[in-house]
């Protein structure tokens, strides 16, 4: 599998089944800058990068933009990674938001969030960083494994 969010998902779940799990990637990310960086310092890389192949995912030419956890898609990664969703609100700027206060969906001037009867929460961050938080979870989480 690859080394995406979705190859990082996959691999933390079968985790529980298997004692190896090998993810292929392209693009070289595990190096020391992702891996070893400050929070801080991360977040400088993400909003200073002279192109999208600069560092990262060259193969992910949206890796910078924003990104939107939906419902049960934040739920499944929060309860493979328990620290992934505090380490991104406190630390990486990450937002959650309300779907019925910080959003609007507007078709044909009918604003179509108005009369939700329950909130919706929308997780929202790069996908770089995402990814780099996420891949650093996975490998101090499952350590001891080989992934």
């Amino acid at each position: 599998m690859g080394g995406s969010i979705a190859g990082m998902t996959t691999a933390a779940y079968l985790s529980k089944y298997f004692k190896r799990i090998t993810i292929i990637e392209n693009d070289d990310v595990l190096n020391e800058i992702l891996m070893k960086s400050k929070d801080k310092e991360l977040l400088d890389y993400r909003c200073n990068l002279k192109c999208s192949s600069s560092l990262g995912r060259s193969g992910v030419t949206q890796s910078y933009q924003i990104h939107v956890l939906q419902g049960e898609g934040s739920n499944i990664l929060f309860k493979l990674f328990p620290n992934l969703k505090n380490k991104l609100l406190n630390e990486y700027g990450a937002r959650l938001c309300s779907l019925k206060n910080d959003f609007r969906f507007v078709i044909g001037d009918v604003l179509l969030n108005k009369y939700l009867t329950e909130d919706l929460y929308w997780f929202c961050i790069d996908r770089f960083t995402l990814e780099t938080v996420l891949r650093r979870e996975l490998c101090s989480q499952y350590d001891q494994q080989q992934i």
